[in-house]
């Protein structure tokens, strides 16, 4: 069905919600399935993805279905995925839908009420999303179909001197007890070396456009287009290779169209009907 979605997507406006989480809004509605809360059941993905298709087909085509939430936290969350390969390097676009209602909804648009095992049912007319594309160390293939992956880890320490790698080591042995690493300081360093500022992106802290996360670099986005995401990605893909390598400063040309695509980004600042922060994201 994926594979053979075609078409232009509706107009759209794109949203981060004061939890920072984007989303797409529609001047359509479609009914978002009541699907399981451990994970989405065949059928409840099924019926997202085909109305969804309608909605953005130029988000979704060629993609596979992920058939378990990378990482494993993410239940409740519609992965799809595909491979792009620049420079015989390996990327993995990684599109994900939150296709749990998050509440809002009015009384009337109501159809399913959540029960202790499933999550409701509604008419709506947003798509809670998320896009990044990682470098990939292998795939896994299964009767054509993308079911597993490895990304290229990520040593924060290249960016360290010898007495902060001692204190983060002993950072990380105590947050890895809670089965999470704090990438803080490696973030912050990445954002220094690609110049991230508010300055050439207006969205500032509200999305950050590339982080350390998964154990690897991750760049993030908020266009719901394969074609030009890709198209501008291949400009600046090789920033990504500087973290692996160890190199203090990435690509000076890769760094130049990368700020050139962070300052075509407007953010405008807004609230919700409920009265909670909320940001319009605009491309120029």
């Amino acid at each position: 069905m994926l594979a053979e979605s075609s078409g232009t997507n509706k107009p759209t406006k794109i949203f981060v919600d004061n939890l920072h989480s984007p989303y797409a809004l529609f001047d359509e509605e479609y009914i978002l399935p009541g699907s399981s809360i451990h994970s989405p059941d065949y059928d409840s993905a099924l019926l997202y993805l085909q109305k969804i298709s309608e909605f953005i087909p130029e988000a979704v085509f060629g993609c596979h279905v992920l058939p378990e939430p990378r990482p494993k936290r993410d239940v409740g969350k519609l992965s799809l995925v595909k491979e792009i390969i620049f420079d015989n390097i390996k990327y993995l676009y990684i599109l994900k839908f939150d296709i749990a209602h998050l509440g809002g909804a009015k009384k009337e648009d109501i159809l399913k009420n959540p029960s202790q095992y499933h999550n409701a049912s509604v008419r709506t007319n947003r798509i809670y999303f998320s896009i990044r594309i990682v470098p990939v160390a292998e795939i896994y293939c299964e009767k054509g179909q993308i079911i597993d992956f490895n990304v290229l880890n990520y040593d924060p320490s290249i960016f360290q001197t010898s007495t902060e790698k001692l204190a983060d080591s002993a950072r990380r042995i105590v947050s890895e007890i809670f089965d999470e690493i704090d990438f803080t300081f490696a973030n912050t360093k990445i954002r220094e070396q690609l110049q991230i500022t508010l300055e050439n992106w207006a969205p500032g802290k509200v999305y950050e456009p590339a982080v350390i996360e998964f154990l690897t670099i991750s760049l993030r986005f908020l266009i719901l287009s394969q074609k030009e995401l890709f198209r501008d990605f291949e400009t600046f893909h090789e920033i990504i290779g500087f973290i692996f390598s160890g190199e203090k400063i990435p690509p000076e040309k890769s760094v130049e169209n990368y700020l050139h695509w962070l300052r075509t980004f407007q953010a405008e600042r807004t609230v919700s009907l409920s009265g909670n922060m909320l940001w319009r994201i605009l491309k120029i």
